[in-house]
């Protein structure tokens, strides 16, 4: 995995290798809609496509709930082409919505599901 040549904060090189294991973001779940509400009136257009909401099939929740302190989850204002908010939670986050450093309990165990599910070694 190449992160570019600029330079490159924790919580992106996180979020980056979390791609590179299968994770996607978390505002594109396919409920996300009961969690936050998208205003794809605010979003750049060449960049509506990381709003999309993936397949059912492909989601990798291993029944976690929503996770608005996931490391995979966007910002209020990511790719905003106005200054206005693109993703507006329902609840108020207990962390730093999209700029958190770290994995949140919940990625950790959801990556624990992924790769060291219970009773295999």
């Amino acid at each position: 995995m190449n992160l570019g040549t600029t330079c490159v904060h924790r919580h992106q090189i996180i979020h980056e290798f979390m791609h590179a294991v299968g994770f996607y973001h978390m505002h594109s779940v396919p409920d996300r809609d009961n969690y936050i509400t998208i205003y794809p009136q605010n979003i750049i257009p060449s960049e509506l496509f990381n709003f999309d909401i993936i397949p059912a099939n492909s989601e990798t929740s291993f029944g976690y709930p929503y996770d608005l302190c996931s490391i995979m989850h966007y910002d209020p204002y990511a790719f905003s082409a106005n200054g206005l908010m693109t993703i507006q939670p329902h609840t108020t986050p207990n962390c730093n919505m999209g700029w958190v450093e770290d994995l949140s309990p919940i990625d950790v165990g959801k990556l624990r599901a992924m790769y060291c599910p219970i009773g295999k070694k």
